[in-house]
């Protein structure tokens, strides 16, 4: 009976509890329900100057792009060398923005359309190059 007591504490998390400990397993939680982490980056990606940054000096805005560049180069190195040992690393960079960007103000977010937006210009260049060999 107590051990169902202390798992149900454990279970509810409350906005009181607010340790950088408790809210980077919350990020990491959320993280690995969601999984698709190239998806979700390109959403920080795009979102994260549009937020309200505490940070005057930009330094925060700074560090995110050198966590966005170690994304980049942990992805790189599972997509061309196959080690997916390194796999597991691509969630801090999550917790970083989270520590960089959150506020209690719920945010305005725009859901990524970048990379949807480019490949359809690139379907469209293609249309348009195979139309100008077809009639040369």
């Amino acid at each position: 009976m107590l051990s169902q007591e202390d798992d149900a504490a454990e279970a509810i998390v409350t906005l009181s509890d607010m340790s950088p400990a408790t809210r980077m397993v919350n990020v990491l939680d959320v993280l690995h329900m969601a999984g698709d982490y190239d998806r979700l980056m390109q959403g920080v990606f795009e979102n994260y100057l549009h937020q309200k940054m505490p940070d005057p000096n930009m330094v925060g805005v700074a560090d995110a792009g050198e966590w966005f560049c170690f994304n980049d180069r942990v992805q790189q190195k599972i997509n061309h060398q196959q080690n997916y040992s390194v796999y597991p690393y691509l969630t801090y960079g999550f917790v970083v923005w989270h520590y960089l960007f959150a506020g209690l103000a719920w945010p305005k977010i725009n859901f990524p359309s970048k990379g949807f937006e480019n490949s359809q210009k690139l379907a469209t260049c293609k249309l348009i190059l195979t139309g100008l060999r077809k009639g040369l």
